[in-house]
């Protein structure tokens, strides 16, 4: 049903001779307080706003209509915030920062841990992994298993590796897939330029030396250049062509970040690293990943039944190397095994809570905010109310308001998330992997910002709506300011906004403060060994032709050229460097004295170090002695143990001298005995954090590795030798690939979890602080605005300002401790959650929980003291003029 245009005119025509009589009444009644007439008319039409736009209030309150009604509403709604650009600007902007934070976290969330590998058909993709989540099997396993598999339709392997690349004059490390030839075709994904190789490179080993390289390493290497397919590189010292190049966001089979930047095929891995026989040798020969797609008409229920079948066998056949493949499962592509999805759905939870409590600030913010701007606007829903309008009509026009301020701020939120989706898809982080972030605003987030924004303003614009319509309309229309408010309530709306604002922000300045003594411990903690006067050479020979003979006679030569050069206190070597990556070379352990039934010895880490290494490292040796140039090859096999192992196995570290143990060097076949000739103290191997563990040495001499780093002790600064190291390395051989770096800068890598950390939770919890602090600001404005009359007569009853501070800033500061204790009970019961990732602090630190609730008290404190000292300074008689 809709009216006549003729009613509707003689309605707005009578709603402005109402309005016009209202003002003359308000201005009249201003003018006999003592205010001059152009003061009184401008301050009373400020109330009663702009008589058209109340014309165009009437228009939306008699257009009926589903399309007519959402379109007065809107355009309403559009004038009103413009009205005031100074409030639509900040609550924009605060809804702006709020969403687009979990539309960049959706994003990231959604393309980087839960998008599958690119792939066609990829519910048809099935990973095999061993029972105990290992994804290593032998290349003849493989053959095997291939062979014993009809379900699949193609069973492809690939490995992966290090490589050195050099362009011209310069090299530099890549990381390398190695494929059979079926991994392309299985995958499904042709090349973005040029073309991917297929079967053909099956057919012999080391004749087919073409790679196809990842799109992202195109891109940064070579410029994105077209014109680079067919030309050719050389990797490890052998020439190789460019076949193509593959499309933005293929990483192969890796379900998180990790980018392969080139792909080679499998029968060339013999050619560009020596070792073992790869394709023969079960124990020592190429370990490979196995992925398959299945035939048409197969489920994943028939290829498990096979896979179980041929592991088992494998397993009863070659009981000495498959003890682990029997039990072996089949998981989808898209899937992660159970090991890694409980890593990946903790980290989903996480980043889901910081981003809920975000978006939770800011919905509060923009709640206190409307509050606000209704009580401005008691008047316009009075008339409105008095012409006719239903109390949910104006809700609804009241609600459209708010959302069109969430569309507004999400909006201006997807440009701040494209913003930040470009930082992360620029950002490398300093892993020895390459690692791409291909976050991308797609269609799902656009979605889910749509969605965010539409049920943000309907959160936060409810209760503003529902508070500004419950106006007594007699004492509005007369205004008065006592009665047009109702009665307030010890608990308002606003109140119970701020009291949750202030419980949110003190519940992520804790963990901010949690992560950042976290990371003042994690650069305090002393490692165990010296990081000022460090300098590391990262030297891999393995593809670059040296046999263990000439490999030998390198380092040898690099021990002695070093202890000649002036600054350098001490050189040694290793194969890894503490706390740089976390790996680590493992083993089986058999330790004289101690059964292991079955052969089912412990496994403990170890590193293969140099002759005064421990000397170099500054390690004390609690027993025994250091490895020195005797220890060679051809003389006993000795090695030295760290505490924690000397305590595990014998009495202590002089009880552990003379003792033996042997090392499987295959499964079920184990080393002749090494004797302990020295136990060295406990240092941090992989992570700052991490608890003493049984470790041990074995020297260098005595067992070869095709990659070694020299650790040279300096007498100043390691960094301003860099140049002159890297230039002694090259000068033995230039076609070496070296990475030199101080100790500091190795540890990147173990700082990198706790910065980030901490970095996030102190951005987020300023964030939310400073929300908090607007949040008390605007309450207590309001409140002392709405008290002016009673502070007014206090005065002149005689009360002095710190009575009138006293008042107003015991109710901000009795909200803000309310919403402290909230806060503080919810850290404690969340905090807990995180213990495992905090180093050297408690979850529940004293000192912590006790500092942060008092910064937030103080700042909520002098968040009341500006309106209490603004209400100090009003003049009674003024005062009670306006009460």
């Amino acid at each position: 049903m809709k009216f006549p245009l003729w009613r509707r005119r003689r309605r707005e025509e009578e709603l402005e001779e109402e309005i016009q009589s209202h003002l003359r009444m308000a201005i009249r009644d201003r003018v006999e307080r003592g205010e001059s007439a152009k003061e009184a008319e401008t301050a009373a039409r400020r109330e009663f706003g702009n008589v058209g736009l109340i014309k165009e209030a009437t228009r939306a309150m008699w257009g009926f209509g589903a399309l007519e009604t959402i379109r007065q509403d809107a355009r309403y709604g559009a004038r009103m915030l413009l009205k005031q650009p100074g409030f639509t600007l900040m609550a924009i902007l605060t809804l702006a920062l709020g969403i687009g934070a979990n539309t960049a976290i959706f994003s990231f969330v959604n393309s980087v841990l839960l998008r599958p590998p690119m792939a066609a058909q990829p519910e048809q993709l099935l990973r095999i992994l061993k029972r105990e989540g290992g994804n290593f099997f032998s290349y003849p396993n493989y053959r095997d298993i291939a062979e014993g598999t009809p379900a699949f339709s193609m069973l492809a392997a690939h490995s992966e590796g290090q490589l050195n690349l050099g362009q011209g004059e310069a090299t530099e490390r890549v990381h390398c897939e190695f494929v059979t030839g079926n991994f392309f075709p299985a995958l499904g994904i042709p090349a973005a330029v040029g073309r991917t190789f297929g079967t053909e490179t099956a057919d012999a080993s080391g004749q087919h030396p073409i790679v196809v390289m990842g799109h992202g390493y195109w891109r940064r290497r070579f410029g994105a250049d077209a014109r680079l397919v067919g030309q050719t590189i050389m990797l490890n010292g052998l020439q190789f062509t460019i076949a193509g190049v593959m499309p933005e966001g293929f990483r192969g089979t890796w379900p998180v970040g990790i980018a392969p930047e080139i792909w080679a095929p499998i029968t060339m891995l013999p050619q560009v690293q020596s070792g073992a026989d790869f394709f023969n040798d079960r124990a020592k020969g190429a370990e490979v990943s196995l992925f398959g797609r299945l035939k048409p008409g197969i489920s994943q229920a028939q290829a498990q039944a096979e896979v179980s079948l041929i592991s088992k066998r494998l397993a009863e056949t070659y009981p000495d190397v498959n003890r682990d493949l029997e039990g072996a499962k089949v998981y989808p592509m898209s899937s992660l095994p159970e090991v890694f999805a409980r890593v990946i759905r903790g980290f989903i939870a996480l980043v889901t809570v910081i981003s809920g409590l975000v978006l939770l600030l800011v919905c509060a913010n923009a709640a206190n905010l409307l509050l606000s701007r209704a009580v401005l606007r008691r008047q316009e829903v009075a008339i409105r109310l008095a012409l006719g309008a239903s109390r949910r009509r104006l809700i609804r026009q009241l609600l459209t308001e708010s959302v069109m301020l969430a569309l507004a701020g999400g909006a201006a939120g997807c440009l701040l998330a494209f913003w930040v989706t470009s930082l992360l898809r620029s950002f490398r982080p300093p892993t020895p992997v390459p690692i791409e972030f291909n976050v991308t605003l797609d269609s799902g987030a656009l979605g889910f910002t749509l969605a965010v924004s539409t049920l943000a303003g309907l959160v936060f614009g409810l209760a503003p709506a529902w508070h500004a319509t419950k106006v007594e309309l007699v004492p509005m229309l007369k205004d008065d300011r006592r009665g047009g408010a109702g009665r307030r309530s010890r608990f308002s709306a606003r109140n119970l906004l701020v009291i949750s604002q202030v419980a949110v922000s003190l519940l992520l300045l804790i963990c901010a403060a949690l992560f950042t003594r976290s990371l003042q411990n994690v650069h305090n903690i002393a490692p165990g060994f010296e990081t000022d006067h460090m300098l590391t050479v990262s030297v891999d020979i393995s593809g670059s032709g040296y046999d263990e003979a000439r490999g030998r006679l390198l380092y040898r030569r690099l021990l002695d050229q070093f202890e000649q050069v002036p600054g350098v206190r001490q050189v040694s070597l290793a194969q890894i460097i503490p706390l740089k990556e976390d790996i680590a070379t493992t083993t089986d352990v058999a330790v004289e004295g101690y059964d292991a039934p079955g052969g089912d010895y412990p496994w403990m880490f170890f590193n293969t170090v140099g002759p005064r290494y421990f000397e170099t490292m500054g390690i004390p040796i609690l027993a025994g002695r250091e490895f020195t140039r005797q220890d060679a090859e051809g003389a006993p096999l000795v090695v030295i143990v760290n505490e924690t192992m000397a305590r595990r196995f014998w009495p202590g570290p002089q009880a552990a001298l003379g003792r033996r143990l042997r090392l499987a060097e295959r499964p079920n076949v184990l080393s002749p005995y090494y004797e302990v000739v020295g136990v060295v103290k406990d240092i941090k191997y992989r992570s700052v954090g991490e608890a003493p563990r049984p470790f041990f040495y074995v020297p260098a001499l005595q067992n070869y590795r095709g990659q070694i780093a020299l650790h040279l002790r300096t007498t100043g600064d390691p960094g301003s030798m860099r140049s002159a190291v890297r230039d002694r390395v090259l000068a033995l051989d230039k076609n070496l690939l070296v990475e030199v770096a101080t100790m500091r800068e190795n540890l990147v890598i173990a700082f990198l979890p706790a910065r980030v950390a901490a970095t996030v939770f102190g951005l987020v919890g300023l964030f939310g602080l400073s929300l908090a602090v607007v949040g008390i600001y605007g309450v207590i404005s309001y409140v002392a605005s709405q008290r002016i009359g009673e502070i007014g007569l206090r005065m002149a009853l005689g009360a002095q300002s710190r009575d009138i501070l006293r008042l107003v800033i015991g109710h901000g500061l009795k909200l803000a401790l309310i919403g402290v204790l909230l806060g503080t009970a919810l850290a404690l019961a969340i905090t807990r959650f995180l213990s495992s990732l905090l180093v050297g602090v408690s979850a529940a630190d004293p000192l912590t929980f006790l500092t942060v609730p008092l910064l937030l008290t103080t700042v909520a404190i002098f968040a009341c003291w500006i309106p209490a000292r603004r209400a100090t300074k009003v003049d009674p008689m003024i005062a009670l003029r306006c009460e």
